[in-house]
């Protein structure tokens, strides 16, 4: 889970105020299963960048919470004590653990002291959709005018967060600068439209007299004048109103007021937003920065190695994704998708990439996916096979880093300092599992490759631009022609080995085996997490870790069901988390 710079700020006054006496009261729970079970490897004398001698126990300081948080998280899911160590007691685990969770929940709420979202404003993004629709506007204006506001701050997370936004001068002055030129782009100067004259004399009117001697109750307050009567209403518009009890209605809907304190009336609300066109906007966005789509041009392929990359690829690689995430909340499709699928949206260009036959056109279709396609579900997307490569050489640990932090939301931690990352060899002579080997020599290196690798290695049977390969493609130089050079064609590396061992000792040959492991074994992990991204995208804050069993509860109420996205998006909406601050 992300923590936030307020987070370590609300402890540190939290500390102030409590002295961390609360806190440290789970010292004696957990005390048994230390020294029984993490000593041995966590001690001052051991290599892993955990020392638990030296952890202190004031949840209110920011780095020694998240130490403890981490263990929990750890403990808790069974990762420690790693496999082929004595377990522990089951009664030690339970006690510290329970002792651990209540210190960290009280921890956190002090340190919150008050709404868990912030305040925020509106995103670039959400403000261009904002003029488009009040003002009537085309897309691309909405968007042009939306440019000239400050770019988000790259947090790492959701621009949505409050936590990361900042208002400043400079925000203030741009957003009444694209306020100006919004209505400049909405006032029209072409010809008046037909009009339609009405001529009312609510004077004469047999209807507001009886509202005006209280005969209809709750509809407002009316006074009579010399020549009419002046009403106010605080659920609609007046004149739509009376328009109505004169015989005619106005081509404009009035105000109006719904109860979305009652669940039924939210939840029809919910679907008639999530069946309009604009849901496409919420898919886009979230598939953006949930699955970081919009890293998609952020590199561009090499063209010798790969010179059957170009735009009109590009462009049906985003849009298979967006269709492929709408079309699962259309359907109310399983989490297992985001897994493994039996179907794709694909055109001729992105069929031909794949390897699809009968697929003719340029216009995005689904497509059913044959029975031994390597395809089907999120990571085998050339989307996301592209935005975690870079463009030339692919390795097993950006694309392993992916599936553990955007689709199991566990995302490793940063490695320790003095530790260098990995250069593939674009001459095809050695191999990134060849230097991963020998990278995972280091204890401290191999406690996270664990996890990263196995993922990333499942991937490796895809390239840099998402195509299928059995071998790696190695540069063939350059070559100079009358004054130019150019690259020469590619040639044949060395085989791929796609194969690999799960962190729980499962092992599997290639990308379909380890996608069935991933179904068997984390399939509750992936509706976790998607549910916890959908959170934090639409309230705008980080889950924490008071927040976890809230969203606990929202999982368990969707798992016999296998966890439906059009349900997960109702259940998040209906969550406290989301409506309340």
């Amino acid at each position: 889970m992300k923590r936030t710079h307020s987070v370590c700020l609300g402890l540190l006054l939290a500390g102030f105020a409590s002295g961390g006496a609360a806190a440290q009261s789970f010292e004696a729970d957990v005390a048994p299963l230390v020294e029984t079970s993490c000593m041995t490897c966590h001690g001052a004398r051991t290599a892993t960048p955990l020392d638990i001698a030296r952890l202190g126990h004031d949840l209110t300081d920011c780095a020694t919470f998240r130490a403890w948080e981490r263990i929990y998280e750890r403990v808790e899911n069974g990762e420690m004590p790693p496999r082929g160590v004595r377990r522990p007691d089951a009664a030690v685990v339970e006690t510290a653990l329970g002792s651990l969770k209540r210190a960290l929940v009280d921890a956190n709420l002090a340190a919150r002291n008050g709404p868990r979202t912030p305040l925020r404003r509106l995103t670039r993004l959400e403000y261009a959709y904002t003029i488009q629709d009040l003002l009537g506007v085309d897309e691309a204006v909405g968007l042009d005018l939306s440019q000239g506001l400050p770019a988000e701050a790259d947090s790492g997370g959701f621009d949505t967060v409050a936590a990361n936004q900042s208002m400043s001068p400079l925000h203030v002055r741009a957003y009444l600068e694209a306020a100006d030129r919004a209505l400049d782009a909405a006032i029209r100067t072409d010809p008046r439209p037909e009009r339609t004259e009405h001529r009312i004399e609510y004077v004469n009117s047999g209807y507001l007299p009886i509202i005006e001697n209280a005969k209809a109750l709750g509809l407002g307050i009316v006074k009579k004048l010399d020549d009419a009567f002046v009403a106010f209403f605080d659920f609609g518009s007046t004149y739509t109103f009376h328009s109505a009890t004169e015989g005619f209605l106005t081509a404009l809907p009035g105000r109006y007021r719904v109860r979305l304190s009652d669940p039924p009336v939210l939840a029809g609300h919910v679907d008639r937003m999530l069946d309009d066109a604009k849901a496409d906007r919420f898919v886009r966005d979230l598939a953006g920065q949930a699955f970081r789509l919009y890293e998609l041009r952020a590199t561009t392929p090499d063209a010798g190695l790969y010179p059957e990359y170009d735009d009109r690829l590009g462009q049906a690689m985003a849009q298979e994704t967006e269709l492929f995430l709408r079309e699962l909340v259309d359907e109310n499709r399983g989490v297992d998708h985001l897994i493994a699928a039996d179907f794709t949206f694909a055109n001729r260009r992105l069929a031909e990439h794949y390897g699809l036959s009968g697929v003719a056109g340029q216009q995005m279709r689904r497509v059913a996916l044959p029975a031994d396609s390597p395809r089907g579900g999120l990571m085998t997307h050339a989307s996301v096979l592209k935005v975690t490569a870079n463009g030339t050489t692919t390795s097993p640990v950006p694309r392993g880093n992916f599936v553990l932090a955007n689709l199991l939301g566990k995302p490793p931690a940063p490695p320790p300092p003095g530790i260098e990352g990995l250069e593939p060899d674009t001459r095809g002579t050695t191999t990134i599992r060849e230097q991963l080997t020998a990278h995972r020599s280091n204890p401290v290196c191999a406690s996270c490759h664990r996890s990263i690798d196995p993922p990333g290695f499942a991937l490796e049977s895809f390239d840099p631009i998402g195509g299928f390969r059995t071998n790696y493609r190695a540069t063939g130089g350059q070559a100079t022609f009358g004054g130019f050079t150019v690259p020469l064609p590619y040639t044949e590396g060395p085989p791929v080995d796609p194969s690999g061992v799960t962190p729980g000792g499962d092992a599997f040959a290639g990308i379909e085996r380890y996608k069935e492991l991933m179904l068997r074994n984390d399939l509750e992990q992936v509706a976790r997490n998607l549910a916890s991204q959908l959170l934090v995208f639409t309230t705008g804050a980080e889950i924490e870790f008071a927040d976890r069993d809230a969203l606990e509860t929202i999982v368990a109420r969707l798992g016999d069901d296998g966890y439906p996205i059009r349900s997960m998006i109702h259940e998040v909406v209906q969550s406290d988390l989301f409506r309340s601050r």
